[in-house]
């Protein structure tokens, strides 16, 4: 009989020996629920299928050397506004870490890896991945081998950018016939500001066996769906499309872990039967555009209104009938906002001609003009809408004109009113110019108690 200290080399020795051959040792899995044995080409095509092929289990599974190196996969993020690193993020390219074909969903039974053939998918520059509509996959990878002829299949894809930060799983169908069955593009959205973080699950409330991490197919919705910052799953989305089902036959819940430009927060939602029991909407607080114009007028208010506008230093909202004539410039101020300022500011200097930059037509302006003079020649005192014969007006005094804006800035509503340079017909007296602060980026402790007591950045008017 051995003493402990023996049992104990030699339980050392042999887990020394073990993790020589860790390479081997994973393209075989048993599952501890079902007793089931998964077979693998190679630790890649494990890393890819996590869940057992019978009782649908999702493993923990370890992170391949292949892929740990590959660009920044499971290292944190880098603690900077995706806004300030603009630059850097068009430098980015999509790398495919491992990928699949054949077999259903999830399932690794008939699937062939297909990582290096699925790189061919790859734009020239290997910054967009695009799966087309109808195209024959086996013709667009190179693939002379059919893993399940006459059969349905899924290309299962796992890739991520080259900074580790975005990753995705793709889950795409390919009939019979080996076409694909939807369009796919993979590609670094203009505004990702939302990101999904890991251990976000769907599945059993208290059994973490009954679970799946649904964190790289959220992701992937987020950036081909939203445009990197938009996630809705509306009430009657049937969950099980998109995941499977962990627990079929129990009620589930869904929790997901989601963070925009610094601040984080968490979703928690049950689920009775695959579907929510409320809509989840998840919606970026910078999504374009942010700057929103309701009303923009450009006119001659009357004299009390014109004195008002004077004395008062806060801006106020003003009606139709408050000016004598005014016409509306609601479009052109909102292209002007779109094209020049990123949906996200607006600046007119003294130097501008609003005629010019708005593209007001003049002859339309002085139509407006004349027909409210005319309207008030028509008005007789005592009988209205009978002209007047044999009565002479003088002309009215001319007041200067004023710019009014009625705006929704990141959802708060604001009024601006800018007075005409008499000096100079067509420009404003004072500069204006309105922006869009930006929302604090970077994960730090401050930032995220700040966030708990609901201290955003307010929205200000320069």
């Amino acid at each position: 009989m051995q003493d402990w200290v023996s049992l104990v080399q030699i339980r050392k020795k042999f887990f020394n020996n073990q993790a020589k051959n860790l390479e081997s040792e994973m393209t075989i899995r048993l599952c501890h629920l079902c007793s089931k044995v998964d077979r693998f080409a190679s630790p890649i095509h494990r890393w890819v299928h996590r869940r057992c092929s019978k009782c649908g289990h999702e493993f923990g599974d370890f992170i391949p050397e292949k892929v740990l190196h590959t660009g920044s996969f499971g290292k944190p993020a880098p603690v900077q506004s995706p806004e300030k690193s603009f630059q850097k993020r068009s430098d980015l390219t999509i790398q495919i870490l491992a990928a699949t074909l054949g077999g259903e969903k999830f399932n690794p039974v008939g699937t062939l890896d297909v990582t290096a053939n699925v790189e061919r998918l790859l734009s020239e520059d290997k910054k967009t991945l695009h799966l087309e509509k109808g195209k024959n996959i086996l013709e667009e990878i190179h693939l002379d081998i059919d893993p399940a002829p006459g059969l349905e299949k899924c290309l299962h894809i796992r890739c991520c950018f080259n900074d580790g930060v975005r990753k995705y799983e793709i889950l795409s169908t390919i009939d019979k016939d080996n076409n694909i069955v939807d369009s796919i593009t993979i590609c670094m959205p203009k505004t990702p500001w939302l990101r999904i973080l890991e251990n976000s699950y769907y599945g059993h409330p208290s059994d973490i066996s009954k679970r799946y991490d649904i964190s790289e197919i959220l992701q992937t919705i987020v950036d081909t769906e939203g445009n990197g910052c938009f996630l809705q799953f509306p009430i009657e989305t049937d969950l099980s499309t998109y995941f499977d089902d962990p627990y079929p036959e129990g009620d589930k819940e869904m929790i997901i872990y989601y963070e925009v430009e610094g601040w984080m927060g968490h979703i928690h939602m049950n689920a009775f039967g695959g579907y929510l029991i409320d809509k989840i909407e998840i919606r970026a607080p910078v999504v374009e555009p942010q700057l929103i114009v309701m009303n923009a007028w450009w006119g001659m208010p009357t004299k009390e209104i014109l004195d008002r506008i004077k004395e008062q230093e806060n801006p106020f909202a003003l009606r139709e009938e408050m000016f004598q004539y005014h016409i509306n410039i609601t479009t052109g101020i909102q292209r002007l906002i779109d094209q020049h300022g990123n949906g996200k500011s607006l600046i007119i200097d003294t130097k501008d001609n609003l005629q010019n930059i708005l593209g007001i037509d003049i002859s339309e302006y002085q139509s407006h003009l004349k027909t409210n003079k005319d309207k008030k020649r028509m008005e007789e005192p005592g009988e209205i809408g009978v002209e007047s014969k044999g009565v002479e007006y003088e002309d009215e005094e001319e007041l200067e004109h004023v710019l009014y804006l009625s705006y929704s800035l990141r959802g708060r509503e604001v009024v601006f009113i800018g007075l005409e340079n008499l000096e100079k017909p067509g420009y404003l007296l004072e500069r204006l110019a309105i922006i869009c602060p930006r929302y604090k980026s970077g994960i730090v402790h401050q930032q995220l108690r700040e966030s708990r007591k609901g201290r955003f950045v307010v929205p200000v008017v320069v």
